[in-house]
């Protein structure tokens, strides 16, 4: 050992490692600020240039150009290198440095202190080809990192260059590695040194095992990238290619229960969304939209106009024997869209409530039940036809369900957890303990998933944020770029997404959807939001993306046609009518002559197109619901219909419009609808899907006065609806396993985990 081990020896190992500190600090200088897959793949194939050049490519000039002249007439067997009779060529016949050195190796490998034709052809492959590719390798990787920020196209067809020479020369590589030993195996090893342990391990084994390991993890890295990349295409493609026959066939824009009475002698038949709730339903008169012939109530011929509604100071016909007027005509300007109109099918309320209160007018035909959006202690008055008697109607003295605004329905000065910094943690108990978790979890060989989903999906937005603060300062390190680094593919997306919190997740998907030209991440982040949470998400782009502004990539946007970049405009300035504004008659006909004349006439101004986008974006859902239904009652036609005919191929302003109208009758319901859409048809959107269930996530705690919340009620409807519950379709889907299942199971909101 100790002969074998000496100071030659020792010097030549210490000048091949000696290339490993350089490739590190190249690296590291090259990209500094990256993912740690970038800088270990930047790591490798600097080294890997290194050595071609440098070792292997001393090699073949020792073959070359280190000989010794044989005496005129010594016989030698041929065959002869480079014909050459009278020579010997080989770092066995030469006195530098790098000769040295392969005849160091040359103890454990004898084919290579002499000129071996087969190890010399290879040679000459690796240190040309295999060299310059990885040089073109490190290249790519720098442009891809210092691009990503400025121009994300142009850093994408980088990085997909960069897969594509990548996984070439780690094939290269291994076929290098088998065609260099496999003759050997074969004829029994004559030229290796099998007896001697340094030999075997060290030399043959550990050194040219590592050009086997590491292309095999270059290889598993180019798979996941690339399955990513064509996982981002298909779901692209999903979306783009959406299942249009439910888009197309005019589906009824009132999501509620219809409830029709046939007068005294009959009970009015109940249909509910939720069949398991015993509770009683409301009114609903028979519904025109169903039935274009069905007669109107008759009190219509006292207005000017047909409405979607009834003027406070006229009765309103509920059933075919029932009219309900306001007990105070004085007050009606102040209820005008909590009262009597929540039981009209332009009612804000979206979800039945859950505690009957029946009615004690005609108690034995007709139950009623108060809707969910109704105002406070407001009295109506109940007309009985048939007996022609008046009856106080009381309408609920309790705050309504979801009094606390969601997804939009806030007014500019309430933003949504995570989003309002006037929202601040009350207490820190946990958040040592949750950094020091995440620490943990990420130190040494590998990471413990299990940890990170666990603590990951326990936070607040609140305590998020605290934990990502903490954790640098504690640290000094980065939270997200630690967990990059661990992690990969579809758990990497997830993982990264709950510890960004609400507010820079979506930031982030904003800068992707600008890169990428995904109007479908647009409409996720920035549709149906508040005020509040759109100056929010303004704000801090603005501070993670220096010199970047929102407006700015709107207006770069070459997907977007006119009428979709004046639709984002106009939201992105955040004047949303806030919820407790009331519905006005006059100002709901004209913003339906607006949209008449925008959508339908065929010469469309700059001005009206403006106008356009301003009804659908500064307009509260109450409203929105008043607009929609009076347009289809004035021009025969649904205004979902005409959207579609209108903007056919404009992508984002089709979609756009038709979210705001279904989120405008029932959040719950258009929430559901969006999140199962990504695990229906064609394939499952898993980036879609991981957005929208960490988005589900953060909703949990969103609650009402009375405890409801408004995640948990998404799930409720996503059971009754598609007889199915969360938890059931994401354990259905093939595709979902291991840890990535895990981690979604694990931000569904606790009562869906124990529906069986």
């Amino acid at each position: 050992m100790g002969e074998t081990l000496d100071l030659p020896a020792i010097i030549c190992l210490s000048a091949v490692s000696a290339l490993l500190p350089i490739a590190i600090i190249c690296a590291w200088r090259l990209v500094p600020h990256t993912r740690q897959t970038d800088r270990l793949l930047m790591l490798w194939h600097v080294y890997d240039a290194l050595t071609h050049f440098l070792v292997e490519g001393s090699y073949l000039w020792n073959c070359f150009f280190t000989y010794i002249e044989l005496p005129y007439g010594n016989p030698r067997e041929p065959p002869y290198f480079l014909n050459r009779k009278d020579r010997l060529h080989g770092a066995a016949y030469g006195t530098g440095p790098t000769a040295r050195l392969w005849q160091e190796y040359g103890k454990a490998d004898s084919r290579w202190v002499e000129a071996d034709p087969g190890v010399i052809a290879l040679e000459i492959l690796t240190v040309v080809f295999d060299g310059a590719a990885a040089v073109y390798v490190c290249y790519l990787i720098y442009k891809s990192v210092h691009t990503s920020e400025t121009n994300p196209k142009i850093s994408a067809r980088y990085r997909a260059l960069l897969w594509f020479v990548a996984v070439i020369l780690a094939v290269c590589e291994l076929y290098g590695g088998w065609m260099t030993f496999a003759p050997e195996w074969l004829t029994g090893n004559p030229s290796l040194n099998t007896e001697n342990p340094i030999y075997l391990w060290l030399y043959l084994a550990f050194f040219n095992g590592i050009w086997v390991v590491v292309p095999l993890w270059v290889l598993c890295k180019a798979w996941q990238e690339i399955g990513s990349a064509f996982m981002t295409v298909t779901f692209s493609m999903d979306y783009n290619n959406a299942d249009e026959f439910e888009r197309t066939q005019s589906p009824h824009i009132f999501n509620q229960p219809q409830i029709v009475h046939h007068g005294p002698d009959h009970d009015a038949p109940r249909f509910t969304p939720y069949p398991d709730d015993d509770y009683s339903s409301l009114f609903y008169s028979a519904n025109p939209m169903h039935n274009r012939t069905s007669r109107r109530p008759s009190c219509a011929s006292s207005f000017n106009r047909p409405l979607p509604y009834p003027k406070d100071d006229s009765p309103f016909l509920l059933e075919n024997d029932l009219y309900v007027a306001p007990l105070n005509p004085a007050r009606s300007a102040s209820v005008r869209s909590h009262s009597i109109r929540s039981n009209t099918p332009c009612s804000v309320n979206h979800t039945p409530p859950l505690n009957p209160r029946p009615s004690s007018a005609r108690s034995g035909s007709v139950k009623s039940n108060t809707s969910s959006s109704m105002s406070r202690g407001v009295v109506s008055q109940v007309y009985d036809r048939s007996t022609g008697t008046v009856t106080p109607y009381n309408i609920s003295s309790e705050p309504p369900p979801f009094f606390r605004p969601f997804l939009g329905d806030a007014p500019a000065s309430c933003g949504s957890p995570g989003y309002d910094p006037s929202l601040v943690l009350s207490s820190t108990k946990g958040i040592k303990e949750a950094v020091q978790g995440l620490r943990r979890a990420m130190q040494g060989l590998g990471s413990d998933e299990k940890a990170l989903i666990t603590i990951l999906s326990s936070q607040n937005p609140l305590q998020i944020d605290e934990i990502r603060r903490s954790y640098r300062e504690t640290y000094n390190r980065d939270l997200l770029q630690d967990i990059k680094s661990e992690t990969h593919g579809r758990l990497e997306a997830v993982l990264t997404n709950l510890a960004c919190g609400p507010l820079l997740q979506d930031v982030y998907r904003l800068k992707y959807a600008f890169g990428a030209g995904n109007y479908e991440v647009l409409i996720d982040v920035l549709v149906n939001r508040c005020n509040a949470d759109v100056e929010a998400i303004k704000n801090r782009f603005r501070e993670v993306f220096i010199h970047e502004t929102v407006l700015n990539h709107v207006g770069r946007m070459q997907i977007l046609s006119s009428t979709g970049r004046e639709l984002l405009r106009t939201i992105l300035e955040a004047q949303k009518a806030d919820e407790e504004c009331t519905v006005d008659d006059d100002a709901v006909m004209k913003d339906v002559q607006t949209i008449y004349e925008a959508m339908v006439l065929p010469a469309q101004s700059v001005f009206q197109r403006t106008a356009l986008c301003e009804v659908f974006t500064r307009r509260s859902n109450a409203q929105i619901c008043a607009i929609q239904l009076a347009y289809d009652f004035k021009y025969n036609t649904h205004l979902e219909e005409q959207i579609l005919k209108t903007y056919e191929y404009e992508d984002f302003t089709r979609k756009a419009m038709l979210s705001i109208l279904s989120h405008a009758r029932d959040p719950v319901g258009a929430t559901a609808k969006k999140l199962i859409d990504t695990m229906e048809g064609r394939g499952t959107s898993h980036w879609f899907l991981i957005d929208r269930m960490v988005r589900l996530h953060w909703m949990e705690d969103w609650t009402d006065q009375h405890g409801k919340a408004f995640g948990k009620e998404v799930l409720r409807r996503i059971r009754h609806k598609y007889a199915s519950s969360l938890k059931r379709y994401i354990e259905a889907e093939t595709l979902i396993n291991g840890h990535y299942k895990a981690a979604l199971l694990a931000i569904i909101p606790e009562p869906e985990k124990t529906m069986p």
